[in-house]
């Protein structure tokens, strides 16, 4: 009953979390090929450890968790928790260029293959279905548009600035953008 009992305790520890969404705002800098980035991820979990992966070029400068204490590695993301239930996780980075970013030349744009973790912190495991809004901003003077997982919501612009917003609501597992010359 005792060994049971702390297999048990184990699994709970470790268990992965069952993320729900990801809220995400890049604003690429076309010159440098850096992504600018701002997440938030809304995630179900027990008390424990939960890890996010990340590529090494994918540098995180700010992160809060009101329910636990944060660390970055160069291929992860932990959060300790302390309580059950639903948990908000806030990051700012920059994402260099890497696996799964490929700028065009002449600063033509770029796009991203399957690897999220390249331009945004996740959990790319099969078993991971997360609804998503992503939003891009682009210098109006860049001239180049944005195509993002799911349908474009909204799009504005705010003086030097061009906003697209895309929501990806069936919850899906893999995620993508391209920035390009509008067709």
């Amino acid at each position: 009953m005792r060994i049971a009992f702390l297999v048990l305790l184990l699994a709970v520890t470790t268990a992965q979390a069952q993320v729900t969404h990801y809220q995400v705002k890049l604003t690429p800098d076309i010159d440098h090929q850096l992504l600018i980035g701002e997440e938030s991820i809304e995630f179900l979990h027990s008390p424990g450890d939960v890890d996010w992966q990340k590529q090494p070029a994918l540098h995180v400068s700010k992160i809060r968790s009101r329910d636990g204490e944060a660390t970055v590695s160069d291929a992860s993301v932990s959060v300790r928790l302390h309580t059950s239930g639903k948990h908000r996780l806030h990051l700012q980075y920059t994402a260099a260029p890497t696996r799964g970013i490929t700028w065009f030349a002449d600063h033509a744009g770029f796009d991203t293959e399957f690897y999220c973790e390249a331009w945004m912190l996740c959990d790319n495991s099969p078993g991971q279905r997360p609804t998503l809004t992503l939003e891009i901003v682009l210098s109006t003077s860049s001239g180049l548009s944005a195509a993002g997982a799911g349908l474009l919501k909204k799009q504005w612009r705010d003086g030097k600035n061009e906003h697209f917003v895309f929501e990806q609501s069936p919850p899906i597992q893999s995620i993508y953008l391209v920035l390009g010359p509008p067709n």
